[in-house]
């Protein structure tokens, strides 16, 4: 079959090159031993039926490539390109709707010193699985100290689609974080504001709450929360988030949460923040963070550290970095309000490890976490890498074959289905974090990852900002950015103190 290259005009400097790069018959292309090199790495991966085209460049030297998109079941399309390689979206699609369940190929064939030569080819195969069609993230600069210059945005899966969510470059010059649905839901969501507004937004019925989790006897806001399924309950970690950095350029910074953190329960139709007996007394030196509720809400999973007694829990920096964390789970009777007795699921600090981020699939079978050697947060430790828990068995592992070798892998979101996540990786250049899918199989075994496809295949060539809180959501967000800025500057709900009800736990 004879391939035309099709081409206008051309840059002067081109002319020698693209006139030898006429057409080419691949019955004649000489087959090559030389590994290709795509930009992004989209080779050997399992990808969702309903992703946005795959676009990538091709990082190898030649004067031409004529890349070819060969279907199992025979749906054939291709590209000429001296480069990039964007895939048209209606081929596209067709290409994975055909076939689903099965796998395409990518044949490049490339010009180099005047010969026509075929490479080896990429396979990638095609889930059954979709992936919900929309991720919510927080769009940050690397620097730590640009806060006035943050976007919440939704980006659409099936396309290219990007719009804002929140956005504090304009009349809030404050900053804005967490964007949290409740179960994929974008009807449901909060979001937190610091500086000259701040206070917990939350959006429910359609309508806004502004509201201040703190209270007298819990002087720190809430963060790291986590929706419990019912919609009305919301636990949170009440801590105050603290940043080391270091001489060192290299090293970066790190985080750290002082204030002797606890986890703290609120109740949206009392308004009442709530602490545990059984989870932490108002007095005693111990380190609760990052609660996450069961699928069903009968669990809450959360991390746990003993502070040493003589512990500083404001200016212990050092310290604080060194602290090892337990992963738990409390019981919860949702009538009565009250915790059960805590149990510990993985005992990290025996591993000489520490527990971070544990997040529970929909379908109640699965959690992922992260562990690294130390420290409460792992957003800049090279060593942490995710883990997955079968909660049926309780028997955990690491999800190796997304885990990079010494950059950060850390706090991931479970689709609606509970068949892919999206994760946080600083593996591009160990400074910006890229938001990450992979599938896992009904045995909990994790596929290669990607990274979130771009129109632009050079996009993340140049592109220095990070995704952070990636979750994903099954529609569009429908307050306006005016809307939410209204709810940011609007009236502040003072919650009120108080304990839930341990004593009358029944399971």
């Amino acid at each position: 079959m004879k391939k035309l290259l099709l081409y206008g005009l051309i840059p002067a400097f081109g002319l020698v090159c693209l006139s030898s790069c006429s057409g080419l018959d691949n019955s004649t292309a000489v087959s090559s031993e030389e590994l290709v090199v795509i930009f992004p790495d989209y080779t050997g991966i399992t990808v969702p039926p309903n992703i946005a085209p795959l676009n990538f460049f091709i990082d190898m030297e030649g004067c031409r490539f004529v890349v070819d998109f060969i279907g199992e079941n025979g749906y054939t399309f291709s590209i000429s390109t001296k480069q990039n390689v964007e895939i048209p979206m209606e081929k596209w699609r067709k290409l994975l709707s055909e076939n689903m369940g099965k796998s395409y190929h990518v044949q490049i064939y490339r010009k180099f010193n005047n010969v026509w030569e075929k490479l080896s080819v990429v396979t990638n195969k095609i889930s059954i699985d979709p992936i919900d069609p929309y991720l919510t993230y927080r769009l940050t600069p690397p620097g730590y100290d640009i806060w006035w210059f943050l976007n919440i945005q939704q980006r659409h899966l099936e396309s290219f689609e990007v719009v804002d969510v929140m956005n504090n470059n304009f009349s809030i010059p404050t900053c804005i974080n967490c964007h949290t649905p409740n179960q994929h839901n974008p009807d449901e969501f909060v979001m937190h504001a610091r500086g000259e507004f701040p206070g917990t937004i939350i959006y429910k019925d359609g309508e806004f709450m502004r509201i201040n989790t703190r209270t007298e006897e819990m002087k720190l806001p809430g963060s790291y929360l986590t929706w419990h399924p019912s919609g009305r309950f919301l636990a949170f970690a009440v801590l105050r988030a603290m940043i080391y950095f270091h001489a060192d350029v290299f090293e970066r910074h790190k985080v750290w949460e002082a204030g002797n953190p606890r986890i703290a329960l609120l109740d949206l139709e009392t308004m009442t923040m709530m602490a545990s007996q059984e989870l932490n007394t108002m007095d005693t030196m111990t380190h609760e963070t990052y609660p996450a509720w069961s699928s069903d809400g009968k669990w809450l999973y959360f991390c746990k550290a003993i502070v040493p007694d003589g512990f500083d829990t404001v200016f212990g920096t050092e310290k604080f970095l060194d602290l090892q964390m337990n992963l738990l789970r409390v019981p919860f009777d949702e009538k009565n309000i009250a915790f059960g007795k805590a149990e510990t699921v993985v005992d990290a600090v025996k591993l000489n490890k520490s527990a971070s981020q544990p997040k529970t699939s929909p379908n109640g079978r699965w959690m992922t976490f992260v562990m690294a050697g130390s420290g409460q947060n792992p957003t800049w430790r090279n060593d942490a890498n995710l883990y997955i828990m079968d909660l049926q068995t309780m028997d955990w592992w690491p999800l190796a074959a997304v885990n990079s070798d010494n950059d950060a892998d850390y706090y991931t979101s479970w689709s609606s289905n509970s068949r892919w996540i999206v994760f946080a990786s600083r593996r591009k250049n160990g400074l910006v974090t890229l938001s990450h899918f992979a599938h896992i199989d009904e045995n909990g075994n994790a596929k290669k990852s990607f990274v979130l496809p771009q129109k632009d295949p050079r996009f993340y060539k140049s592109f220095l900002r990070s995704f952070s809180v990636t979750e994903f959501a099954t529609g569009k967000v429908k307050p306006t950015v005016a809307d939410i800025e209204a709810a940011a500057k609007g009236p502040l709900i003072n919650v009120k103190f108080g304990w839930t009800n341990d004593g009358m736990y029944n399971r």
